[in-house]
């Protein structure tokens, strides 16, 4: 078999052959298998994306019945499936082990077997087998090219949360998620295609006269100019294609738009003439953003400067050739090399000279590779062709025509990344040839396949740091690969308006989560086909716990704004909405969280809780149909229709044995689920979202309702304290001004620890401390010292070979990500009104209300306690809910140290 790489073959210590061997295959792939074994293991989960459940199904039940495999390969699927193993658009080659518990427990060997990992760094078309027997798990992966490359990743049998020390041991390898900005935690509206101007002007103007706030309107493919990215089509978006006037938030409010405008200019009817800064600048007045579509695919035009600049530089990926007389190419090149450049003529030839002599493996390589051709196939713009991001030019290229040509680009714009699987039209499996597409180092696309959407996105990452250095980015992409989480949130593509796929999306949402990525989401509604009203508010209530929470859908579909819909829908789509705005200050500190320790905030129940001691189709539910969101809430969305009641699994008991108890999160009551099955009838209306609140948290919200996410920054909060068995409570916030990386690198920032417990019979109190983060990581000094120096690799043979690990600080996971260059200052913040100072952050940041939850007994007064001086408060307490409210005064800073003393 001919050569994989320069050690394989051919061997210049071996004779040469005795005459010329048949040329290489074309495919020039090796295929290659590795098995684990996972002793004590309850299930395996993790490789997204698939559409099957948490718990990853057995593919081979047995010797004569078998399921297909899942499939590790990125792929543009059409109206996929779920409850299948079949590939779709991103690939995370992660397979993580959930430990059983040991039968004795013992506390120095801790209550779980150890857990395990797996991180198949391989990004070519990968096939994983899964086979379950005797509480051993087998596990096969079967990659079709590229190189043998894992880590195995060892847990801590002692940790309460047996997957967590996995998660974060895979982000010492894969990176810390990025912080987003806040805004990209508000509800996205989006559509295939927003038509013009004023129908983008009109739908937001609707949504905010029937009171539904969000953050971010998008732009679909119709925008360009025939889908020539970067671009804007110019009878929608003209100078003069506006008829219909913007409502701004707040006609006090200061226009200012960077680098495009005057601040001195305060007129709202005065926009830039652009449209494609227009619509910026009206959505920016109140405070919104706005995101427009960068596929990959390029229009082959030369009067299209991407195109142009992208062919004169050869930076398109390339396509080899067919032809006719390989097999009389191959000879000559056998003979072409035994020809001595000391004899003329063939009489002049010894015996020893006619011996073969094998050509070098550059000379194979280049045979392999000869008469290469630009790659050109048919995507959206018709004949396209495909920059190749693995190549650091084309990615630095790429972004600095983000940067500085994208025509229209101002830091309100952000950027959704589609098709970038790659995808392809009416070829086999929707995307490029493996076997003969050809990148420019020469690989090819069937050895490193699955990461090409990771490098787009790297790709547009820079760009977007290049044109705001201070800004957060914002980045969608449907395709992904290990390290997505550095740059991209992910969607979960193009699902369809049923209840299986509301259903499927926890499963999917939950495997990426512990897979890296916590920013994730599925569109609401579904992209294909039109919902039911019924369906479209279910899919609004599961999606106010989506971290990223996007309407979408098809062009062929009706439109589906939330203000077309019946008056009882729009409530319940406007009280859904406001529930996630209220929510957004948890969720933000969550994601602070995470983008130091790795933790995802999405998570499955089985990451704080046993529910072993479930029965097994309860289990099953638990599993794969129910979520927490973050540390604190337990989601169980309705997805199936015409229900009154469902069951729900409320595990009883943590993995360190602690009792649990849970409270309905809308009336503030504990429930009380049954001991033996642990599962809760929870009746059902249409406004009904079956939420709880675990005892022994603090959950910050924002109660104040706004249009947008803008406003909030400066708002009071309110905590919702559930207390446990105990009467003890415990949570955390974190602020920052929401957009800039000043909490990074200039410390900008409040983080703030919030506990409630019993001081004696007679009094209660509720601190409000700095708080440090739960860090795995630390400086990069401490990186530095503690890294890994080498690793030792065995081979079948039992060799073992000495690898040298690199350690570059420019890109560890410690490493702030850019340096401090610009001031961080309202002047610095890219919307047409002025942001919030960190000052008037800071001064103006308190906590307005406190409700404490499970409080058995009456109070008789509370006092808040800060700088050594008293203030008597207002309170309400009910006997029956056992629920007591206090209102603060503004003295209860956020930044400051402050106590709540509460006298029975």
């Amino acid at each position: 078999m001919y050569p994989q790489n320069d050690e394989i073959y051919p061997d210049p210590s071996e004779p040469p052959p005795e005459e010329i061997p048949s040329p290489p295959r074309e495919r020039y792939l090796a295929s290659f298998s590795t098995d684990f074994l996972f002793p004590h293991t309850q299930y395996l989960c993790g490789l997204p994306q698939r559409t099957t459940t948490f718990d990853l199904p057995e593919t081979k039940l047995s010797n004569e019945n078998k399921a297909d495999p899942i499939r590790l390969f990125n792929s543009d699927v059409f109206q996929y499936e779920v409850n299948s193993t079949f590939p779709v658009y991103g690939t995370i080659p992660l397979l993580l082990s959930m430990p059983q518990k040991r039968a004795n427990r013992d506390t120095e060997s801790g209550s779980f077997f150890t857990p395990t990992a797996v991180l198949w760094m391989n990004a070519a078309d990968t096939y994983v087998d899964i086979h379950n027997e005797d509480h051993t798990s087998h596990a096969r992966f079967i990659s079709e090219a590229g190189l043998l490359d894992f880590f195995v990743l060892i847990g801590d049998s002692s940790d309460e949360a047996p997957l967590i020390p996995l998660i974060r041991k895979y982000h010492l390898l894969t990176g810390l998620p990025s912080l987003p900005p806040l805004f990209s935690f508000g509800y996205h509206q989006c559509r295939w295609n927003y038509e013009d101007e004023d129908d983008c002007i009109t739908v937001a103007n609707t949504l905010d006269s029937v009171d539904i706030p969000f953050d971010v309107l998008w732009l679909d493919i119709e925008h360009t100019d025939g889908k020539r990215y970067m671009t804007w089509d110019k009878r929608k978006f003209s100078s003069d294609s506006s008829t219909v006037s913007f409502s701004r938030m707040s006609d006090t409010a200061e226009p200012y738009f960077t680098g495009q405008r005057s601040p001195k200019d305060k007129a709202s009817s005065q926009f830039p003439k652009s449209a494609a800064l227009r619509i910026q600048h009206m959505l920016g007045s109140s405070g919104r953003k706005l995101v427009t579509i960068v596929d990959p695919h390029t229009k082959v035009d030369r009067d299209f400067f991407i195109f142009r600049q992208g062919q004169d530089r050869g930076y398109f990926l390339q396509t080899r050739c067919a032809s006719s007389n390989r097999e009389s190419e191959w000879n000559e090149l056998w003979r072409a090399h035994n020809v001595s450049d000391q004899h003329s003529s063939e009489e002049e030839r010894t015996e020893e000279e006619e011996e073969l002599v094998v050509p070098s493996q550059k000379q194979i390589t280049q045979f392999i590779t000869m008469k290469l051709k630009q790659y050109e196939a048919n995507c959206w713009p018709g004949l396209s062709s495909w920059p190749d991001f693995f190549n650091d030019d084309v990615k630095n290229w790429y972004a600095n025509l983000l940067a500085k040509e994208y025509y229209g680009t101002s830091p309100l714009l952000h950027h959704w990344i589609d098709m970038n699987e790659m995808s392809v039209f009416n070829v086999h499996e929707g995307t490029c040839p493996v076997n003969d597409t050809v990148h420019l180092d020469g690989q090819l696309n069937g050895e490193i396949h699955n990461a090409y959407g990771l490098h787009f996105a790297e790709s547009v990452y820079r760009g977007m740091k290049q044109r705001t250095p201070t800004q957060r980015p914002f980045i969608l992409t449907r395709s992904f690969f290990t390290g997505i989480h550095r740059y991209a949130a992910v969607w979960t593509g193009d699902n369809q308006a049923s209840f299986d796929h509301l259903a499927s999306s926890v499963s999917t949402l939950l495997s990426l989560s512990v897979c890296g990525c916590s920013h994730v989401g599925a569109d609401v509604g579904g992209f294909f086909f039109h919902p039911t009203e019924e369906l479209l508010v279910r899919w609004y209530q599961f999606g106010v716990f989506n971290p990223f929470f996007r309407e979408h859908a098809h062009h062929d579909s009706p439109r589906r704004e939330p203000y077309l819909w019946s008056d009882v829908a729009q409530t319940q789509i406007r009280n859904a909405v406001h529930m996630r705005y209220e929510l957004n200050p948890y969720l933000y500190s969550h994601f602070a969280h995470s983008s130091v320790n790795g933790v995802p905030v999405l998570r499955p129940l089985a990451l704080h809780f046993d529910v072993s001691l479930m029965d097994s189709e309860t289990q099953k539910y638990a599993n794969n149909y129910e979520m927490l969101f973050g540390d604190s809430l337990l989601v169980a969305p309705v997805t199936q229709p015409g229900i009154d009641s469902m069951i729900v699994a409320l595990p009883l008991k943590s993995h360190a044995g602690a009792p649990q108890l849970w409270y309905n999160y809308t009336s503030g009551t504990v429930v009380h689920p049954d001991e033996n099955s642990q599962t809760l009838t929870v009746p059902l209306t249409m406004d009904s979202i079956p939420v709880f609140q675990r005892g022994g948290t603090i959950i910050p919200l924002w109660k104040r309702h706004r249009r947008s996410t803008f406003s909030q920054p400066k708002d009071p909060f309110t905590l919702l304290i559930a207390l446990d068995s105990k009467e003890e409570a415990e949570g955390c916030l974190f602020v920052d001004d929401g957009w800039s990386e000043a909490w990074e690198l200039a410390g900008q920032f409040m983080h703030r620890k919030f506990r409630f417990e019993k001081k004696n019979e007679q009094e209660y109190v509720l601190t409000n401390t700095p708080h440090d983060f739960d860090s795995f990581f630390d400086s990069p000094a401490f990186q530095q010292d503690r890294k890994a120096k080498s690793f030792i690799h065995t081979t079948d043979d039992v060799k073992s070979v000495k690898r040298d690990l690199q350690f570059d600080l420019d890109y560890s996971i410690a490493t702030r990500r850019s340096n401090i260059s610009s001031y961080f200052a309202p002047s610095a913040f890219p919307t047409s009104v002025r942001a919030p100072t960190w000052d008037e952050i800071q001064q103006g940041s308190h906590v307005e209300n406190v409700e404490i939850r499970g409080l058995k007994n009456q109070p008789h007064s509370v006092v808040l306690s800060v700088n050594n001086q008293s203030f008597p408060l207002d309170f309400k307490f009910c006997e029956d809910s056992q629920i007591l409210s206090v209102v603060l005064t503004k003295e209860a800073l956020t930044k400051s140290n402050w106590s709540l003393s509460i006298l029975i």
